[in-house]
């Protein structure tokens, strides 16, 4: 490797013009592909009542390990996506990240941070194109990727519940009919 004390100056100008050339155009968002600021509804997260939950949590690593937490810590039979918060708001139990499940399209869509509407050939994050792309894929291929539901410990017994990733996934689960959304849990504090 050149030390760039051993270069010229137009040459070193010219090795850091290239590397700029080569690589800032890429991170470029098109000036005119922007919404007006404030065009596309977002919501706050859903804030619910738990316990004030104090030292470590208990790690559950699989679906069947959920089944059981809820079971045994609130009587539900059944996994849902408002079981799987109570069970860390109430009994301070956190699925673990490799843990996917899948929950009713509209159980989901309560949490949803953005509406991610097509405003303008834009959504606020992804251009016309770019939602087409990720509508077929869906259709194709289903969806590779699970949401992430954030659940935030804001201090003392009151948590924050927000789809953190995956709003454009759910408005096209959505808009597909997909009854079903894959999920994951993310949980921070404060």
């Amino acid at each position: 490797m050149l030390r760039a004390e051993l270069l010229e100056g137009d040459v070193l100008d010219q090795l850091l013009n290239d590397f700029e050339s080569d690589h800032t155009e890429h991170y470029m968002e098109p000036e005119t592909t922007y919404a007006e600021p404030g065009s596309h509804t977002s919501y706050r997260p859903q804030r619910v009542q738990g316990n004030d939950q104090t030292g470590f949590s208990q790690w559950i690593n699989s679906k069947e390990e959920v089944r059981q937490n809820l079971q045994s810590k609130l009587g539900t039979p059944k996994i849902t996506l408002d079981g799987c918060i109570k069970l860390y708001t109430e009994h301070n139990i956190k699925i673990d990240d490799p843990v996917i499940l899948w929950f009713p399209t509209a159980d989901v869509a309560k949490y949803k941070e953005y509406d991610r509407n097509m405003e303008n050939g834009w959504t606020g994050k992804m251009d016309q194109e770019e939602y087409d792309g990720l509508m077929q894929d869906i259709k194709a291929n289903g969806i590779k990727n699970p949401g992430i539901l954030d659940i935030t410990n804001n201090g003392g017994a009151e948590y924050s519940v927000i789809l953190g990733e995956g709003n454009h996934r759910l408005k096209i689960a959505t808009e597909l009919g997909q009854e079903l959304f894959p999920l994951s849990f993310y949980y921070k504090y404060g």
